[in-house]
């Protein structure tokens, strides 16, 4: 049985653009990955990359992401949706996350059944937890990210950069810990959980977050 272990947010935006890169060198050039079958290698690169961009981008834990399904993020038209729900809050689909759903959706559209699992099923394409840790670890070697990585790394980064962007705004942060169900009026456990010190306050910045 593997001991649990720390897991840190990714902080910098750099890194994180690299690790998008190392998927998308595989998505392109599914060669390098040796005597593998190509197709397979692009395609489940492809679901890789949408994974962690959703990842990032919403407050799902990483088993939520794996049971997602088509329904939740286009309608029966195949339009992505604008938003979605969870635990109460009506969170915005993202730039990023809509344009790489719409590029996979554009890429396999044979694959698009409204009611399956995107990530998960029948296919030998399904990714499974272990599977997930491992591909991070490696995208995020080639990102020169030398801090622990696992799956919770997805979710910490998301609560990372929202806290940085609510720049000590209390309400944005309470809804936060609402929205990752973390204790009320306990603050510092949310910011533990994220990895977020008082010396990345230096960053700070007001835009909104779109990783």
């Amino acid at each position: 049985m593997r001991l649990t272990r720390k897991v840190d947010p990714i902080k910098n935006k750099y890194q994180i653009e690299k690790v998008k890169e190392f998927f998308w060198h595989r998505i392109n050039y599914p060669e390098t990955m040796g005597a593998y079958n190509r197709e397979y290698i692009s395609k489940s690169s492809f679901k890789y990359l949408m994974l962690f961009t959703i990842g990032i981008n919403t407050p799902f834990l990483v088993h939520e992401i794996l049971s997602l399904k088509w329904n939740m993020l286009i309608d029966e038209d195949g339009i992505i949706k604008s938003s979605f729900n969870y635990n109460g809050y009506i969170l915005p689909v993202v730039l990023s996350c809509k344009d790489i759903i719409r590029k996979y959706i554009n890429t396999y559209p044979k694959d698009i059944k409204i009611n399956n699992y995107i990530f998960s099923g029948s296919s030998n394409d399904t990714i499974c937890d272990e599977a997930l840790r491992k591909v991070l670890i490696q995208a995020c070697n080639y990102a020169d990210i030398h801090s622990n990585i696992g799956n919770a790394t997805l979710r910490k980064t998301f609560a990372y950069w929202q806290i940085q962007s609510c720049n000590y705004d209390y309400e944005k942060l309470m809804q936060l810990q609402n929205i990752l169900k973390h204790e009320s009026m306990c603050l510092s456990k949310t910011f533990q959980y994220a990895g977020y010190s008082i010396n990345d306050s230096n960053n700070f910045y007001v835009n909104s977050i779109i990783l």
